[in-house]
């Protein structure tokens, strides 16, 4: 028995057999079975293409197969961009830049993502609430109009049409203050010579645009007047000024008499004294300053003030000249 049709042929049969042929498509590959009805399959000499083809016997009552091959797996499916929803964001970081801006930076773990929300909160475990967007590949996004010296935190989703990435990390970052970082520290007085105070402190802040210097005179005085200023970064001062105050003893207006004056520099109390002059030093140079005197008696009463009486003190003589005048 044999077929032309290029699937089966080269059968020989005794001529006794009955023979169904059936045929079917599996995995794109033809298997031919046949079943063998009171009779033997003698010598298959072609067993169909790629002989897929599988014999049956009536005698064994089970199937013999022959070189069946494994069939072929499908490829793995890969990820084509725009199917689904992005992959989260991650190493998000959040950094101040002024008293009302914090700036994020994160990574991108997804190509197919439209864009990037923002959500904030002014505690870790929120309530969140959106407060910006981003373009899609967007690394980075800035926060502004923000309260200064406050903590914010942050995360960020990817999202497309197919939905929304997880949330990331979360971070968080303070405000600037107006205010200089960090008070200077170490401050130290040493004299030089009988008019002359130096100062020394450490910098302890890197936003300052310079420092007031104010003086007490007394161990037990608190009542700070400001006699200087210097530039930011500076951390030394050399008072060298030094006033000469001197004033007519007040009229007793025949009460319990003249006690004692009190001096004043713009208008703040630097000293009492009974004396009727007062040298007034540690003062910064070329700077004007003005004094007033009050006289008051044994019982605390006082006059008025005395009328202001100014002057300006002397260069610093010590002082560094101009760097741009310094010779080679």
């Amino acid at each position: 028995m044999g077929t032309n049709d290029g699937f089966i042929r080269g059968f020989t049969l005794n001529s006794n057999s009955n023979f169904r042929i059936r045929r079917t498509l599996r995995w794109s590959i033809f298997f031919v079975f046949l079943t063998a009805i009171g009779a033997e399959l003698i010598s298959p000499s072609v067993l169909g293409k790629g002989n897929n083809v599988s014999a049956y016997s009536n005698t064994a009552g089970a199937a013999t197969f022959a070189s069946v091959p494994t069939p072929t797996q499908r490829p793995t499916r890969t990820f084509t961009p725009g199917r689904g929803a992005p992959a989260a964001p991650s190493n998000l970081a959040a950094s101040a830049s002024s008293t009302n801006q914090i700036n994020l930076t994160w990574t991108v773990n997804s190509n197919n993502q439209t864009g990037f929300r923002v959500e904030r909160a002014v505690l870790s475990t929120g309530p969140w609430m959106q407060v910006g967007t981003a373009p899609a590949d967007s690394t980075s996004w800035g926060n502004a109009g923000l309260s200064e010296l406050t903590t914010y935190y942050y995360r960020i989703i990817a999202y497309n049409s197919a939905g929304n990435s997880p949330y990331s990390n979360v971070a968080s970052a303070t405000t600037q203050s107006r205010l200089p970082a960090g008070a200077p520290s170490h401050l130290e007085a040493t004299t030089r010579g009988s008019t002359q105070i130096n100062l020394s402190w450490s910098d302890n802040s890197s936003n300052e645009i310079g420092f007031k210097i104010e003086r007490c005179q007394g161990s037990d005085c608190s009542s700070f007047t400001e006699i200087a200023t210097t530039a930011a970064r500076v951390t030394h001062y050399e008072s060298t000024g030094r006033i000469d105050l001197r004033w007519k003893p007040a009229a007793s207006n025949g009460g319990a008499g003249v006690a004692g004056y009190t001096v004043y520099q713009a208008g703040v109390r630097i000293v009492n004294t009974a004396k009727t002059r007062y040298s007034v030093t540690g003062l910064a140079a070329s700077v004007l300053y003005c004094y007033t005197v009050t006289a008051y008696d044994k019982e605390g009463n006082r006059s008025d003030q005395s009328a202001p009486a100014c002057a300006t003190t002397k260069p610093d003589s010590t002082a560094d000249p101009d760097p741009s005048e310094k010779p080679n």
